[in-house]
């Protein structure tokens, strides 16, 4: 009798077992098909007209044309960017694919790992989340650096509780940083977060003795990385390159794409939940002192960097990441303390949540219903699709070639084209032989460095022998700042032949380079904020430098959120006033500054004939800090300088510029 009773419950603790083996198999099938649905694009994109989307279709024509990213392109995006944007290029789907598989096999391990041994409405709540409202990539990227964080927190416990660790949980927590070896290849941003979370996890397994363990972190994220650079048909000495070309642009981008709209209660609001769930963490952890300061260090790094990414723009498009990951964290810190917190943090993230949305989705269950059915429809289309017919996306992309080309207007000209300031839609599909600068849209050269490499492009051999240009600045910005370098190099060496469907088409002269008569200085001086400065008088057309710089204040404000922006007031010699966004970064590098330039006619006129402008010729000008000017040093220094302009001698009145009155 007490044998069957023994039998009959090591029976039953034997099914039990396998019917939790079972329920977490079954756990991280689900997780696997949501990270697929939700990363992989079966159904991807096509490419667009635009600003984004001439930025999106244009990095992967740049790979497809086996352009060298670091030296040909440079720009915070990395050859696998398409695994971000998702839009369709018939060369490079293939990299698309399988970079998006990988990523999502080890999203869906390091998810499972975390939330497995959670409630079942933190199951449920991640995934109907992820499924459905989970808005940002770029917050579900930097997620996934904090659930690998997070469970190398639960790793250096076990160590600490000198329990038996089996080696395929430690070659599983290890292997998670496989990732980190891709995700700077999508996006240069998120190699910060991967390098932060990996030498605090060096750091914490060398001080408890596992230095082999750091080493074989290093070791699988540099192989990733090579991996993924080869396989997209890079060079490997190129890769210091990459990352020495696409960190340039950290530097300027807080002040130059800084919003300054926004409401400042929504990232208020997000500051305080982030506050909240890190306090909690620290209350409620009882781990050691190092263990504990490593996954608050952890979630705050997360946390900071999605605040910059959404809130120094502050639009639609970059508030959502913020949004997006205080739902995550939130979710995830719960999986770390008692249940009854789960409440508060739940609620105050969801305040957060709920306000930034209204401002920008207005989410209703409606749409949480047809997001989440939508998620799993495209797949399931998309799998169709391949299945039955298998060049349907080859065909939908020429067709939107064709209507991109249709649209853009733009003919086949002899030799090599690039386009100002955007519009790179227009030009690819024209099926014209692209040669870009490095940073193939004006305004996102934003700094010295980056403007610098835009105009040596036009002074070495492999410069463009037809430029198409329009002048077409964002954010309000003085129109001569955005290429403000490059435009004594295209007033002297290329030639303006017509003006079409909006745009100037200018043709090099074929003049040696090194013929190239740089702008003659006449004079500079030092001025303040908010000082009228009397431009020199002079027959030519005018250039300028002005070199203002942050002070330790404003310096210190650019790297934790935003410096407050700079307004140019310009006076012309008739008293009008006209006031323009301008940034320091391109000042410093030169801009046409009288006459002033405000749409693509008036720079037709600069090319032909100047005497046209002369109405617009700037007698004084001013920069002022309307919001605060506590970030910037009070002095400055002003250069000015002539131009060389040789007149198009073959451009005529007959090719449709109105004359200003």
């Amino acid at each position: 009798m007490f044998k069957q009773k023994s039998n009959f419950s090591l029976e039953n603790k034997f099914n039990l077992i396998k019917l939790k083996q079972i329920k977490e198999i079954l756990f991280f099938i689900i997780f696997l098909l949501v990270a697929i649905s939700v990363f992989v694009p079966v159904l991807p994109k096509m490419p667009l007209d635009g600003l984004d989307p001439s930025f999106e279709f244009g990095m992967q024509e740049s790979l497809a044309q086996g352009f060298s990213f670091g030296k040909k392109i440079i720009y915070s995006f990395g050859p696998y960017s398409s695994i971000y944007h998702k839009v369709y290029h018939p060369v490079t789907y293939g990299l698309m694919i399988g970079g998006s598989l990988f990523f999502a096999i080890f999203f869906s391990i390091a998810a499972y790992l975390n939330f497995k041994n959670s409630g079942w409405l933190l199951w449920i709540g991640f995934l109907v989340f992820l499924s459905s409202v989970a808005y940002s990539l770029d917050a579900l990227f930097f997620f996934y650096t904090m659930l690998v964080g997070v469970q190398v927190y639960h790793l250096a416990n076990s160590i600490n509780s000198k329990k038996k660790i089996h080696i395929n949980e430690i070659a599983l927590k290890v292997l998670l940083f496989a990732p980190f070896g891709l995700l700077p290849l999508i996006k240069i941003t998120f190699s910060i977060a991967c390098v932060a979370i990996s030498t605090l996890t060096i750091a914490l397994l060398t001080m408890k003795g596992r230095w082999k363990l750091s080493i074989l972190i290093i070791v699988i994220q540099f192989v990733t990385l090579v991996f993924f650079w080869l396989f997209s048909g890079q060079s490997l000495l190129g890769l210091g390159d990459f990352f020495y070309g696409s960190t340039l642009i950290f530097s300027g981008y807080s002040e130059a794409m800084g919003g300054s709209g926004g409401n400042p209660k929504e990232y208020l609001l997000y500051l305080l939940a982030a506050a909240v769930i890190l306090i909690i963490l620290i209350l409620e952890i009882q781990e050691t002192v190092y263990n504990k300061l490593f996954l608050v260090l952890t979630f705050s790094i997360i946390l900071f960097l999605c605040f910059k990414t959404g809130f120094v723009r502050h639009d639609w498009a970059h508030a959502i990441t913020a949004q997006t990951i205080i739902i995550l964290a939130g979710l995830l810190a719960a999986t770390l303390v008692n249940n009854r917190l789960h409440t508060l943090m739940f609620v105050i993230c969801m305040i957060a949540w709920i306000y930034i949305d209204a401002a920008y989705n207005k989410t209703s269950t409606l749409m949480i219903k047809e997001s989440f059915i939508n998620t799993y429809k495209k797949v399931y289309v998309g799998l169709k699709q391949r299945i039955k017919d298998p060049d349907r996306l080859k065909r939908n992309f020429q067709s939107r070639i064709d209507e991109i080309n249709k649209l853009g207007a733009i003919p086949r000209l002899n030799g090599s084209v690039d386009i100002y300031s955007f519009d790179q839609s227009y030009l690819i599909s024209s099926g014209n032989k692209w040669s870009p600068r490095p940073i193939f849209q004006s305004f996102a050269a934003f700094n010295s460095n980056l403007i610098e490499l835009n105009k040596r492009h036009l002074l070495s051999e492999s410069r463009p022998d037809n430029i198409i240009f329009k002048v077409q600045p964002i954010d309000g910005r003085l129109p001569s700042l955005e290429d403000g370098a490059s435009w004594p190099l295209l007033l002297s060496n290329y030639e303006l032949t017509s003006f079409s469907n909006g745009y100037l088409f200018l043709k090099n002269r074929n003049v040696s380079s090194d013929r190239f008569r740089q702008p003659r200085k006449i004079t500079d001086g030092f001025y303040s904020l908010g000082e009228q400065i009397n431009l020199p008088n002079s027959s030519v057309p005018l250039f300028v430098k002005v070199r203002i710089s942050k002070n330790f204040f404003g310096s210190i404000l650019n790297i934790i959120f935003r410096p407050k922006t700079l307004v140019i007031k310009l006076t012309t010699h008739n008293g009008i006033i006209k006031e323009y966004r301008t940034i320091a970064g391109m000042m410093d590098t030169g801009f046409v500054i009288s006459p002033l330039i405000e749409d693509t006619q008036e720079l037709g006129f600069l090319f032909s004939d100047a005497n046209y402008l002369n109405d617009k010729k700037i007698k004084s000008f001013e920069i002022v800090a309307p919001h605060s000017s506590k970030h910037w040093k009070k002095s400055f220094k002003v250069e000015f300088y002539e131009l060389n302009v040789k007149n198009s001698s073959s451009f005529n009145k007959e090719m449709n510029l109105v004359i200003p009155r």
